[in-house]
C-alpha cells in the first residue's frame, strides 16, 4: 500500500497555532522584507527526542515562504510514513478502509505540533510523493538475498543506476534509482534487525526495531517499494497505468493504485528482454531446437550469438553485457541485439518462471495486506524447536 508519503498545504489551507514549536520560529517569516539573492526562507518541525521514547510517531513539518512570478507564497510541506503513524511499523500495510482513521490521527498530531488543519483539506492536499510499497511473506525454501542475487542481473532502462552499495551489503537490498523515481527491493526483516551500518528503512521507529528482538519467523519478508519523488512522475505514472493523473490525498491512498504499480514495475523487471534470467534452466540444446523450429531461416551465427545471450545474463547480468556492448560497439548495435531477444523470447513457450518470480506474481495478484500478527504461529513454532 503506501508508505511514505509527502503533502503539500497550501497558504490558507492550514494555521499555525504555536509559531515557536517551529525553528526558527514561524513569526520570523512574517517578518521578513526581503529574502536576499535567493528570495527563500523556511521554518521545520521534526518528531521531538521525547516523542522518540515515549513511541509517538509524528511528521517532519516545513513551512516554506518563497517568492515566485504570482507573488510571495507560504506553504506548508508534511512529510511522514502512513503505516507507523498509524500502527509504528510498516510492516502492517494500510488499506482503503484505513484513510479515514489516517486522516484522523494525522489531524490530531498536527494539533499536538502547533498546527491545525481541517479533514477536507488534508484529504485534498496535493502529494509530491509517495512511495508504494508490498511485503512479500516467501515460501521457506527462497530466501531474500537469492532473489536480489537474481535481481541484480536485470537490464532495465540506462534513466535508473544500480545501487551497488545497498546490493554489495551482504546482498539484502537492491536499489534502482534515479531523480525523479526509485525502486527499491530488500529483506525486509534483516534491515529492522539491522543495528549498524546504513538501514534501507531511514525512519525506524523502537517499536519496529523490537518486533523480532528474540525470534524471527521462518519465512522471509520481502519488500517491494516504488518511490516516486517527483510530482510529474506521479502523473505520468498514473497515465501510464489508466488512472487520472490526480495528486490529491485521497485519490492517491488507493489500494488499486499501489497493486498496478508494483505490478508495473515487476512487470518491466521480469520481462522482456530479463525474462530468461527468471525461468529454469534447460538443455542449450533443446533451447537451440526451439529457437530454429520458429525461424528455420536463421543462420548458425546467429542462432549460436543467441544462446551466447542467455547463458551470459544467466551467469553475470544483462546490465553488464549492454555497458559491454555500448562502450566496445554503439547503442544502437544493443538496440538491435535487444529486439532479436525480444522477438525470440516471444516465440519460446517452455520457458517457465522460477518458483519465486510465479510467487511474487501471485502476491501482487492478490494483493492481501499483511500484519505482524501474520507471523506470530511462526513465532510461536520456533519457540517449540529450541
Amino acid at each position: 500500500m503506501i508508505d511514505t508519503v509527502v503533502l503539500i498545504i497550501q497558504e490558507g489551507f492550514y494555521k499555525v497555532l504555536d509559531p515557536n514549536k517551529f525553528t526558527p520560529s514561524t513569526e520570523t517569516l512574517d517578518r521578513l522584507g526581503g529574502f536576499g539573492a535567493k528570495a527563500f526562507a523556511k521554518c521545520l518541525q521534526n518528531p521531538t527526542k521525547e516523542d522518540t521514547q515515549k513511541g509517538i510517531y509524528k511528521p517532519r513539518l516545513t513551512i516554506t515562504k518563497r517568492a515566485t512570478k504570482s507573488g510571495i507564497i507560504k506553504t506548508l510541506k508534511i512529510e511522514f510514513s502512513s503505516s507507523k503513524l498509524l500502527f509504528l511499523n510498516n510492516l502492517n500495510e494500510l488499506t482503503d478502509n484505513d484513510f479515514s482513521l489516517l486522516i484522523d490521527t494525522l489531524r490530531q498530531r498536527l494539533f499536538e505540533m502547533g498546527v491545525e488543519i481541517s479533514k477536507t483539506s488534508l484529504q485534498l492536499a496535493t502529494v509530491s510523493t509517495v512511495h508504494y510499497s508490498k511485503n512479500i511473506i516467501l515460501p521457506s525454501f527462497v530466501t531474500s538475498t537469492m532473489i536480489i542475487k537474481e535481481l541484480a542481473k536485470v537490464n532495465i532502462t540506462k534513466r535508473l543506476s544500480l545501487d551497488k552499495t545497498f546490493f554489495k551489503n551482504q546482498g539484502h537490498a537492491l536499489a534502482f534509482y534515479s531523480k525523479s523515481y526509485s525502486i527499491v527491493i530488500y529483506d525486509k526483516i534483516k534491515d529492522i534487525q539491522k543495528t549498524t551500518g546504513v538501514k534501507v528503512d531511514g525512519d525506524p521507529t523502537n517499536f519496529q526495531q523490537g518486533l523480532f528482538e528474540d525470534k524471527k519467523p521462518s519465512s522471509e519478508i520481502l519488500r517491494i517499494e516504488i518511490r516516486l519523488n517527483h510530482p510529474y512522475k506521479i502523473e505520468s505514472l498514473f497515465k501510464a497505468i489508466g488512472k487520472p493523473a490526480d495528486r490529491s490525498f485521497i485519490n492517491v491512498f488507493k489500494e488499486e493504485k499501489a497493486k498496478l504499480v508494483i505490478q508495473h514495475y515487476w512487470s518491466i523487471i521480469t520481462n522482456s528482454v530479463n525474462k530468461f534470467i527468471f525461468t529454469s534452466d534447460e538443455s542449450l540444446h533443446k533451447t537451440a531446437e526451439e529457437i530454429y523450429q520458429s525461424n528455420p531461416s536463421i543462420s548458425a551465427i546467429k542462432l549460436l550469438s543467441i544462446i551466447g545471450y542467455f547463458q551470459f545474463v544467466k551467469q553475470d547480468s544483462g546490465r553488464t553485457l549492454r555497458e559491454f556492448i555500448e562502450e566496445n560497439y554503439t547503442s544502437r548495435t544493443w538496440f538491435r541485439i535487444s529486439k532479436v531477444i525480444k522477438d525470440t523470447l516471444k516465440t519460446k513457450k517452455s520457458l517457465k518462471y522460477l518458483t519465486f518470480v510465479t510467487e511474487i506474481n501471485k502476491a501482487i495478484e492478490e494483493f492481501k495486506p499483511i500484519k505482524p500478527v501474520d507471523f506470530q504461529a511462526e513465532m510461536i513454532n520456533n519457540d517449540k524447536d529450541d
